[in-house]
């Protein structure tokens, strides 16, 4: 009885030891897979990035607010386009354009109505009085009722950014700050759906996740006010790029 017991204590002992064994062999194994990671990491070369022209456009243009749709409005050519003129002299101040599509039965009995507005380029009116300026169809031919609208402005900034290393650089895991006072995601200022693409010279705008080796990425940044910034700074994987605007 008593051997048998002294059997079966061994037993559980020998089990215990098999237990503590393996889960010993599995840390240590998942201590080489995590010293072999960061070991290929480290390995890995630096992504290295450069501002190659950064614009601060103050006072720009950004929103055209649609006033009055109008009725039965035809152009010259088509889009119909927008400028920006002092005292309805319909002489283009500044570099500011826009245009907007027609539609026919946005609203019930209207046709040639106005229906959506791009800004093509936002201009800069820093030395303008703005409060002196309207805003008027430039290839107007005729209209039953004249379309109407209002503008607000603010500052811009754009900056070309490109990838002069051999690493990919992940924009979802990239940050950017502006004098240093907010942090934004690098990928959040690559997409333009509220201003032109094209206002700087570029090899992309697309919203794309990874940034390759040679390619060239342009941020835009509406800083929500008329201040001028002064510094623009990307972080990535530790490595820091900055540029003076």
């Amino acid at each position: 009885m008593i051997m048998g017991s002294v059997a079966a204590g061994a037993l559980v002992v020998g089990t215990s030891l098999l237990v503590v064994f393996a889960l010993a062999t599995q840390a240590l194994d998942y201590q080489l897979e995590s010293s072999l990671n960061e070991l290929e990491k480290s390995s890995e070369p630096s992504p290295v990035m450069r501002f190659t022209k950064v614009q601060n456009i103050e006072e720009a243009v950004t929103e055209i607010t649609v006033t009055n749709r109008g009725e039965g409005i035809v152009c010259l050519a088509d889009p119909c386009e927008l400028r920006l003129d002092t005292g309805g002299s319909q002489i283009p101040v500044g570099e500011f354009t826009a245009e907007f599509s027609l539609c026919n039965g946005c609203k019930a009995g209207k046709d040639n109505e106005v229906n959506t507005v791009t800004i093509t380029n936002h201009g800069s009116y820093l030395y303008t009085t703005t409060s002196t300026l309207s805003l008027y169809v430039s290839n107007l031919d005729s209209s039953t009722t004249p379309p109407a609208f209002t503008f607000s402005e603010e500052s811009i900034i754009y900056a070309n950014v490109a990838n002069i290393g051999v690493t990919n650089i992940d924009t979802s895991e990239s940050w950017v700050t502006i004098d240093g006072e907010n942090i934004f995601q690098f990928d959040d200022l690559l997409s333009f759906a509220d201003g032109p693409s094209n206002q700087l010279t570029i090899n992309s705008t697309d919203d794309f996740p990874i940034m390759y080796p040679g390619e060239v990425f342009t941020i835009q940044h509406l800083t929500g006010g008329s201040v001028a910034k002064e510094r623009i700074t990307l972080v990535s994987d530790g490595v820091i790029a900055a540029s003076a605007i």
